[in-house]
């Protein structure tokens, strides 16, 4: 599955990118701001789908972090440690900044990684990341044969690639009690993790928080990224081309034999990760357009 476009910072939209932040097991009462960007102008038809992202700490933490706005990651032009384009990497990034800020005395590193549903784009950002070690998940061959490939590949505007040899790409399902069993990680990525689910793991989306809360370390935090779903009627002429493509794209993964992916929305996630004992922190929406141009 390729990764869905990035958040565009203007244009006619339809819909949103839902970015959320996440603290697991604090004691704070939950907070949640939500910011609905509606971008006006641009004659072209276009349409737009949402995405989430969220950060958690373990319920070993001890303490919610002071809040601090990231909307600025919006509209920032370059991520604050890798220089990345992406919208919703560049988010993250700062809000990383923001809920674990480097002390005087200590090294920016982000400590260990886990990417728990990993592609090339992800793959390719998290190298960029100064992290200690990571770990990329994968239950799909073909898609860790894709990931291998762009392993081997030098990173451009990077000289050397120490964080190639510090990780590993795994094969694995997350229904394997075993996998990655008893590893630990600062940071917890799931990238479009919960939509592509139903194609490996139907109908276990509910219980993909509890585990990765179980590898993630003291104060560690979880980033999810994700798709609002596609609305199955549309209420203008750019919606209709969006709700009519994605129902010839999904037909012909059934005629192929394959499950669609199930996107699940933004209210669901914030209740799931209540229930796993999650307290939201921020929620940031942001627009996937797509136009004719």
């Amino acid at each position: 599955r390729s990764r869905a476009p990035a958040p565009a910072s203007s244009g006619a939209t339809a819909a949103t990118t839902a970015f959320l932040s996440c603290l697991a097991g604090a004691t704070a009462s939950s907070l949640l701001s939500v910011s609905s960007r509606s971008c006006t102008g641009h004659a072209a038809r276009s349409c737009a789908i949402p995405a989430l992202t969220m950060a958690a700490m373990s319920s070993a933490s001890t303490g919610v972090p002071e809040l601090a706005s990231a909307t600025a990651a919006a509209t920032a032009s370059e991520g604050v440690y890798t220089g990345t384009s992406d919208a919703l990497f560049r988010a993250i990034e700062t809000m990383h900044s923001t809920y674990r800020p480097p002390t005087e005395d200590a090294e920016t590193s982000w400590g260990r990684v886990l990417d728990a549903g990993t592609g090339a784009h992800s793959l390719e950002w998290l190298r960029r990341l100064p992290t200690e070690s990571w770990a990329a998940v994968t239950a799909d061959a073909e898609m860790q044969n894709t990931v291998q490939k762009e392993l081997a590949k030098p990173l451009q505007g990077v000289e050397g690639d120490a964080a190639t040899e510090q990780g590993d790409i795994v094969l694995g399902n997350w229904d394997d009690p075993e996998l990655l069993q008893g590893k630990k990680y600062e940071v917890v990525l799931a990238d479009y993790l919960i939509g592509a689910m139903d194609g490996f793991s139907p109908f276990k989306q509910d219980l993909i928080f509890e585990r990765l809360k179980q590898h993630m370390a003291p104060g560690g935090v979880l980033y999810i990224i994700g798709l609002e779903p596609i609305p199955y009627s549309a209420e203008s002429s750019a919606e209709s081309i969006m709700v009519e493509t994605t129902r010839l794209r999904d037909a012909c993964i059934l005629l192929a034999g394959h499950r669609c992916y199930r996107e699940y929305p933004m209210t669901w996630t914030e209740r799931m990760l209540e229930a796993n004992g999650f307290n939201v922190l921020e929620s940031q929406k942001m627009p996937i357009v797509y136009s004719a141009a």
